[in-house]
């Protein structure tokens, strides 16, 4: 299979595709100009020449179908080029983690992420909301409980040593 490129079809587009030029519904018409919009998608996706059709209406329809499609794709790629590069969100919240134990800065991290995996991030406000930065959070806190409880319990036990070194001594 080709490399698939997302097609976005607007709700609206597929109803208004079966009105005919005299503004009545017709279903031979609709599959006629969805036929056109699928080669003009596959067209333009390939790089081939759009073969348009001779009804002028239909030419429209697709003409203006294409227009509003590319200008999706642009503001997708917009979208999605200013993210995380060649992470999926499972690698980048492990690595955000990771970073957070590390005690790295926001700045540091966005300039590793854009250097090392090709991400394209303006600014350090996206890693304080990712799980991945949260669950470092945690870690870090039940890490510090931990301690806390250890040398609690260590201090508790040596006391308890004293003690019972200073009852055998004192009398």
């Amino acid at each position: 299979m080709a490399n698939a490129k997302g097609i976005f079809i607007p709700y609206h587009w597929i109803d208004e595709i079966f009105i005919n030029d005299e503004g009545e519904y017709d279903e031979n018409y609709g599959k006629e100009v969805a036929m056109y919009l699928l080669l003009a998608l596959k067209a333009q996706a390939t790089g081939e020449e759009i073969k348009e059709p001779n009804d002028r209406y239909i030419k429209a329809i697709v003409r203006g179908y294409l227009q509003q499609e590319e200008t999706m794709q642009q503001k997708m790629n917009i979208f999605t080029n200013n993210k995380k590069g060649s992470l999926s969100d499972k690698e980048l919240d492990e690595l955000l983690c990771q970073f957070y134990l590390e005690e790295k800065s926001g700045k540091e991290i966005v300039e590793i992420l854009n250097t090392n995996y090709g991400c394209n991030y303006k600014d350090t406000s996206f890693i304080y909301r990712r799980p991945g930065w949260k669950k470092g959070q945690q870690l870090k806190s039940a890490e510090i409980s931990k301690k806390s409880a250890e040398k609690n319990q260590s201090n508790t036990t040596f006391s308890a040593e004293n003690n019972k070194k200073s009852v055998k001594y004192s009398f």
